[in-house]
């Protein structure tokens, strides 16, 4: 299993079967389109300041 690994056999069985699926579906064998959604989330009080995240996405930051 390492050696295939190594030479990447894992992702192209993978992806061979994931063309197919899409194929026998009637859609086109590779993905046109990626959507990523993610959330922001307000921190707790016991959060520091030092340790919140900043989401530029939304140009915000978390209320303190």
């Amino acid at each position: 299993m390492a050696r295939w690994a190594a030479v990447a056999v894992i992702g192209q069985i993978r992806d061979h079967l994931a063309c197919r699926i899409r194929r026998e579906m009637g859609m086109e064998p590779g993905a046109v389109a990626t959507v990523i959604d993610s959330q922001s989330v307000k921190a707790a009080e016991i959060v520091g300041k030092d340790s919140r995240g900043y989401d530029a996405g939304k140009d915000q930051r978390p209320l303190s």
